[in-house]
C-alpha cells in the first residue's frame, strides 16, 4: 500500500496526538533538533521545512510502532513554534567541511553543546539530533566522511546524522532519479529510506536502544529498526519490501524513557540491582531462563538478548517477560545455531534506567544450549563485581564457588564453554590476591641487577601512544573507570592497554635476556589488529591477523637489545574497536 506524501503522516501524527506543542501536557522537555553547518558553508536552502517533515516522519514511526506493540501512541515530543514548525537550532561550525571527519564527533558535539548553552539548554541533560551539512555533491554523486552514529540512555543522548537537499519524506515513494552514495547506486527513494531510516536508527541509540534483529515471528513485519531497519525504512512505499518495524524489546525500553512517558520523575535516581540467581532449563527449540534479582526498584520487565559470538550485536535476538514482586522471572530464548553466545538479561525500570547482566553459554551441533553454564557464569560475574567494589574476599568466594560448580558437573557433560568459565574464575582468585597498583618503578635498564623478572606494566616506559583514550597499566579505560584485562582465556593482573594504532617503548639497556607476553583483543572487542615486537628497530615478532579473543603467546630472545618496542597495527576497517592488550608482558634476565 502506498503512503503517498508527508501530508498523510501529518494526519497520522494529529490522530496520535503527536502534533501538539510539547508544553501542552505540562512536560517541559523536548527532543532537541540541531542543524550544524561548517564555517565554509551556508545552510541548505529550505532546510527548516524539510527537516520538519523528516522529524515528523520519524516521530510518527515511533508513535505508530509503540501503539502496534501495545503501549499506546507514545512518542518523543518536538518543540514547535507559532508557525507549527519544528524548532531547529542552527549552529555554525568553527572549521571547514573536511575537518569534521567521522572521528571528530565529540568535537563537533562540543561546539553544539557550547551553542545550546547560550540558549539556556544543557545538552548533557537532553537528547539531541544533530543534522550535519557535510555531504559533498558532484552531479548525482554524493560522498561524506562525517560523524554518523548515536549513543545515550534515559538521561541524555546524541544522534549524529547527515543532511542533504534530497533528504525529504516527500521523496520516499520516488524511484527516480538515481543517486550514487559513494559506490552505492540508489534511487532517490531508496536514498531516503537509508538516511531517514538512519536518523530513526541513530536516534534509537541516543534514546538507549541496543541492536536487535527480528525473530522468526517478527520477520513477517519486516526488518527490526535496531537491526538493519535503517536500510529498509518505508520501502513498502515503493513496493520494494515489508519495511521497518519497532521490536517489542525496543518498545519496552522506550515505554519508560522520560521523553516517551513525558515525565522526568525519578530520572536521576540510581537503581541498584543484583542478579542473585539464574538457571537454564532446556526446552524444545531453545532454553527457558529462570532467575531472581534483588533490586532497589521494581523492574517493569526483563529482556533476554541472545547474541552470537563474533562480529557485531546486530544479530541479537530478544524475548521479554514480566518480573514478579519478589524479583523472579522466567523468559524463553531460542532460534539457536551452533556456536558461542552471550545471554544479556536486561532489566527495565519505571524511571527509564536499564541494567544488564551478560552471561556466556554455548550451543552444540544439534542446536542444544549448554544450560548448565548459566549458574557458574553468574558466580564468575559476581566475583568480578565484588572485585570492582573493592571486596577481594567476596570476589575470591564467588570465584571459588564458580570453579566448584563446574567441578560438580560430570566430565562427560563438560563443554569448552564451561571449562573456559572455570579457567576465568580461577584466574579471578589470582586477580583478587594481586597487590594494588602503585607508581611505576624505574625503566627496565635501571632496575636493580638482583631482580630477575619484572612485568613491564610495573616499570617506566620511554614513550607510549594509543589509538583511543590514553595509555593504561593493568586496566583498560571505560565509561565507569578502568576495567579488568580479559581475554577469552583468563583475567590478567598485569598488562598494557594498547588500542591500535599503538606503540610502547621501553629501554632495556641490553640487561635482559627474554621477553614473554600474551597478546590479543580485550574480550568483547570487535576489531582486527596485528601485534609487532621490535628490538633496536629490528622486527622480532609479527602476529597473524587477530580478530578473536584468543591469546597468542610471545616468547623472544632479547639479549643485547637496548630499546624494545611493542606495536599494534590497525588491520581491517581501520582502528574501529581495536581494543588490544599486551597481557602479562614480562622480562627476565
Amino acid at each position: 500500500m502506498f503512503r503517498t506524501t508527508v501530508r498523510v503522516l501529518a494526519l497520522v501524527a494529529c490522530a496520535l496526538g503527536l502534533g501538539a506543542p510539547a508544553s501542552a501536557d505540562g512536560f517541559g522537555r523536548v527532543l532537541q533538533i540541531v542543524y550544524f553547518t561548517p564555517a565554509d558553508r551556508d545552510p541548505i536552502e529550505g532546510y527548516p521545512e524539510r527537516l520538519d517533515r523528516v522529524m515528523s516522519e520519524v516521530q510518527a514511526f515511533y508513535g505508530a510502532g509503540m501503539a502496534a506493540r501495545g503501549f499506546g501512541a507514545m512518542a518523543f515530543p518536538l518543540e514547535r513554534g507559532s508557525d507549527r514548525r519544528v524548532v531547529i537550532h542552527l549552529v555554525k561550525g568553527k572549521h571547514e567541511t573536511d575537518y569534521y571527519t567521522g572521528e571528530r564527533g565529540d568535537e563537533l558535539r562540543g561546539e553544539v553543546v557550547t551553542a545550546l548553552a547560550k540558549e539556556g539548554i544543557d545538552a548533557d541533560r537532553e537528547t539531541i539530533v544533530i543534522f550535519e551539512n557535510l555531504v559533498h555533491t558532484k552531479g548525482n554523486r554524493l560522498s561524506a566522511d562525517c560523524p554518523y552514529y548515536g549513543g545515550g540512555d534515559h538521561r541524555s543522548g546524541t544522534a549524529w546524522v547527515t543532511d542533504h537537499a534530497v533528504l525529504d519524506p516527500l521523496n520516499l515513494i520516488k524511484t527516480e532519479p538515481i543517486i550514487y552514495d559513494g559506490d552505492r547506486r540508489y534511487s532517490v527513494g531508496k536514498y531516503n529510506s537509508v538516511y531517514i531510516g538512519g536518523v530513526t536508527h541513530e536516534l534509537g541509540h541516543a534514546l538507549g536502544l541496543p541492536h536487535v534483529r527480528a525473530t522468526r515471528d517478527e520477520a513477517t513485519m519486516g526488518t527490526s529498526l535496531m537491526g538493519s531497519g535503517n536500510y529498509t525504512f518505508s520501502e513498502e512505499a515503493r513496493c520494494e519490501g515489508k519495511g521497518t518495524f519497532l521490536s517489542r524489546a525496543s518498545a519496552l525500553v522506550l515505554s519508560t524513557h522520560p521523553l516517551f512517558r513525558r515525565s522526568d520523575e525519578g530520572k536521576d535516581l540510581e537503581v541498584e540491582c543484583t542478579l542473585t540467581r539464574v538457571r537454564g532449563e532446556p526446552i524444545v527449540g531453545g532454553m527457558l531462563v529462570h532467575g531472581q534479582v534483588a533490586t532497589s526498584m521494581a523492574p517493569i520487565g526483563v529482556i533476554a538478548f541472545t547474541d552470537p559470538d563474533g562480529g557485531s550485536d546486530y544479530d541479537s535476538l530478544t524475548s521479554t517477560a514480566r518480573v514478579d514482586p519478589q524479583g523472579r522471572f522466567s523468559v524463553r530464548t531460542g532460534e539457536f545455531q551452533p556456536g558461542g553466545y552471550e545471554l544479556r538479561l536486561t532489566f527495565c525500570y519505571p524511571n527509564g534506567a536499564t541494567i544488564s547482566f551478560p552471561l556466556p553459554f554455548s550451543v552444540d551441533d544439534r542446536g542444544v544450549p549448554d544450560h548448565r553454564a548459566l549458574e557458574p557464569a553468574l558466580l564468575k560475574a559476581r566475583a568480578v563485581a565484588a572485585l570492582g567494589k573493592g571486596d577481594p574476599e567476596a570476589a575470591r568466594a564467588f570465584a571459588l564457588a564458580a570453579v566448584e560448580r563446574v567441578g560438580s558437573i560430570p566430565e562427560a557433560l563438560l563443554t569448552d564453554g564451561l571449562r573456559a568459565i572455570a579457567r576465568k574464575a580461577a584466574s579471578l582468585t589470582e586477580l583478587a590476591s594481586a597487590k594494588p597498583a602503585t607508581a611505576p618503578g624505574p625503566s627496565p635498564a635501571d632496575l636493580a641487577g638482583d631482580i630477575e623478572r619484572a612485568f613491564l606494566s610495573d616499570l617506566t616506559w620511554e614513550s607510549a601512544e594509543v589509538g583511543w583514550e590514553k595509555p593504561y597499566r593493568d586496566r583498560i579505560p571505560g565509561e565507569e573507570g578502568p576495567g579488568w584485562l580479559e581475554s577469552a582465556e583468563r583475567y590478567h593482573s598485569h598488562g598494557l592497554y594498547a588500542h591500535a594504532p599503538s606503540r610502547y617503548v621501553f629501554r632495556l639497556g641490553g640487561a635482559w635476556a627474554r621477553f614473554t607476553s600474551a597478546c590479543g583483543l580485550q574480550e568483547g572487542a570487535q576489531g582486527s589488529v596485528v601485534f609487532v615486537v621490535l628490538g633496536d628497530g629490528k622486527e622480532l615478532y609479527r602476529s597473524a591477523l587477530v580478530k578473536d579473543f584468543r591469546e597468542r603467546p610471545v616468547d623472544l630472545d632479547v639479549s643485547g637489545v637496548n630499546v624494545l618496542e611493542l606495536v599494534v597495527e590497525e588491520a581491517e576497517f581501520g582502528k574501529y574497536a581495536d581494543c588490544s592488550v599486551w597481557f602479562s608482558p614480562e622480562i627476565a634476565r
